[in-house]
């Protein structure tokens, strides 16, 4: 585990081994600072607590962060707990991903991403398909078990039902 931040929005005692603290006046979020640490680390798994359910224009900014990071971090996924600590989104870098899950997902990305679904689902996308910039055609598929997804960049995949 590790804590990075100016701690502007944390107001408790940091309880961690790991701790990088940065001024609250700088040019880079906290995120971008924190995600600095593995640009050459190669492929990662990050698991992100504390994203979600704040300020919108925070979660915008740092989806992108997370985004950007991603284009140049391929194999790498991120992922996002809600307030109840379940997983709410994924965000991954280009690759070939088996993912299991039952119930409504959603494909997201913000630059056209080629991409390949296929197996338990009930929308594969079996041919190799440009998923648009925030295109409706990732929207609301359902999963009843073991999918693969390919994507050639950054994607997100959001859960808005937790099994």
């Amino acid at each position: 585990d590790i804590w990075v931040g100016d701690g502007d929005s944390h107001f408790e005692s940091i309880n961690c081994k790991n701790i990088y603290q940065f001024p609250p006046k700088k040019s880079e979020s906290d995120l971008t600072l924190a995600l600095s640490f593995f640009h050459h680390s190669g492929p990662v798994l990050l698991h992100f607590w504390g994203f979600l359910g704040g300020r919108r224009d925070h979660e915008i900014l740092n989806f992108g962060e997370v985004l950007n990071f991603l284009q140049m971090s391929p194999g790498t996924e991120v992922i996002f707990y809600d307030h109840n600590k379940k997983v709410a989104m994924k965000c991954l870098g280009a690759g070939h991903w088996q993912l299991n899950y039952q119930g409504t997902f959603s494909l997201v990305t913000v630059k056209n991403t080629k991409i390949k679904l296929s197996g338990a689902c009930l929308y594969p996308l079996e041919e190799e398909t440009e998923l648009n910039s925030l295109s409706s055609l990732g929207l609301s598929n359902e999963a009843s078990g073991d999918f693969t997804l390919i994507n050639q960049g950054p994607i997100m995949i959001f859960f808005p039902e937790t099994p």
